[in-house]
């Protein structure tokens, strides 16, 4: 591949591992193992992974103890999964260190999260949490465990150069519940319990002092932090905002959707100051969310008000936040990129009032005239059965799928597309670049 720049001609090779038959290039890196969660540690610059490992079933009793049991070779002996971290070097993707936990104990959350720490001039310092669970047996409760962290860097031996860092534990709990999901705010630790949320202080840098708690749902599936606010999604009641108090210690819930509703992902997405609530349910379906407490259908902002519903047609249990700033623009953005069960990866970016009502007739007029897969008609795929209203809000969120296909018509097409909505070709080709990616 041959570049040409101000500094001049530059010629590169690709790497032969790199996949490009697809619309993202990626690099597939086989393993012996299975990677259930994956965290980027930012001083070091290592990943770390938590792996899953099918071994033999081991019943424990009430107090712990392993319970004995004659083996029988005409039975099958039950399996059960076992995790361990790895820290892995970027490029060749090799684990330098590692730690093994206890029997029957697996990792349900792995997040690099930024707590309160006395051994920093910011007052804060970057550590691993790891929520796990431990399934003992059919006849006692699923108890977990709260572990942090931190990377440190070593000496390593003339013989393996490579070996520069090591995991190492500071604090470890035993929990009554399994631990489904950690994240940071503001220096302190959240974690979620089934449907409790507790709030941790970090202190000295060896254990967690508990400062808050609180009873939400039935059962957490998703906790994202954004300043003072934490958005919680539910595995049966939809989403609820909750807002986190230093001083006195106070968890205090602003507003909830009461709709039922089983939430895999919930995150917050940013625009120009104005923030929104955005979830994906088990049906694949995307609900934009508003907290106003001037609006007398939200009750006094008890109730969160859905403005948009949008089929995605891919059920998410990931998402995470990605900086968006479009060029010659000085608002700050952010973007939802979201992984699919079905292994796609899709985003949901915010776009300014005066792009948006452009692309929305635009695909009104494509939805008209444009030749669909099968005949199949795009808007009513994006429909979202609700019948607490009488028409479909899908108006909020453009639908990216069918906006692409505009580059791929004939250019005369185009400009005739173009010109129904009183714009050119050239000003929605430019539109439609600034919301692909990542830029």
């Amino acid at each position: 591949m041959a570049m040409q720049t101000r500094e001049g001609l530059f010629v590169a090779r690709l790497p032969a591992a790199l996949t490009l038959d697809t619309p993202m290039p990626y690099t597939h890196v086989p393993k012996d193992r299975v990677y259930a969660h994956l965290a980027f540690d930012l001083e070091s610059g290592l990943y770390v992974g938590a792996t899953l490992n099918e071994t033999r079933f081991v019943a424990f009793d009430e107090d712990g103890q392993p319970l004995w049991r004659e083996q029988e070779p005409s039975l099958i002996e039950p399996t059960n999964y076992r995790s361990t971290l790895e820290l892995l070097t970027p490029g060749s993707w090799q684990a330098i260190h590692g730690y093994e936990f206890r029997q029957n104990e697996f990792v349900t959350s792995l997040k690099s999260v930024s707590l309160a720490s006395r051994s920093r001039a910011s007052g804060q310092r970057d550590f691993l949490a790891v929520g796990t669970a431990v399934y003992r047996a059919e006849d006692l409760a699923t108890k977990g465990g709260i572990y942090v962290f931190e990377v440190v860097a070593v000496n390593p031996h003339p013989s393996t150069p490579h070996l520069t860092h090591q995991l190492r534990l500071l604090f470890f709990e035993d929990s009554k519940a399994a631990v489904n999901n950690v994240c940071d705010l503001n220096g302190y630790l959240f974690l979620s319990m089934g449907q409790k949320l507790y709030a941790r202080a970090f202190e000295q840098d060896e254990f967690l002092l508990a400062v808050g708690f609180l009873d939400v749902g039935v059962h957490v599936k998703s906790l994202t932090a954004l300043k003072n606010f934490l958005l919680i999604g539910d595995e049966q009641q939809s989403i609820s905002l909750v807002a986190f108090q230093e001083d006195p210690y106070k968890l205090v819930l602003l507003g909830r959707d009461y709709r039922p509703s089983r939430v895999g992902s919930a995150n917050f997405i940013v625009n120009e100051g104005k923030v929104a609530f955005v979830s994906n349910d088990d049906g694949g379906n995307l609900r934009l969310f508003e907290y106003d407490p001037t609006n007398i259908a939200s009750y006094a902002g008890q109730r969160l008000l859905c403005r948009t519903e949008f089929h995605a047609g891919s059920e998410s249990h990931a998402s995470i936040l990605f900086a968006k700033h479009a060029p010659g623009e000085d608002a700050r953005q952010n973007g939802i990129l979201y992984g699919g069960l079905d292994g796609s990866l899709s985003t949901l970016v915010p776009v300014r009032d005066a792009v948006f009502r452009r692309l929305q007739s635009l695909q009104a007029t494509m939805t008209r005239h444009v030749l669909h897969f099968a005949g199949l008609n795009p808007r009513g795929h994006r429909i979202v059965k609700n019948d607490s209203v009488s028409r479909a809000i899908v108006k909020g969120i453009l639908d990216g799928d069918l906006l692409a296909t505009f580059e791929t018509l004939p250019l005369e097409y185009q400009n005739e597309l173009a010109a129904a909505v009183g714009t050119d070709a050239d000003t929605v080709r430019a539109n439609l670049r600034n919301l692909r990616g990542f830029e």
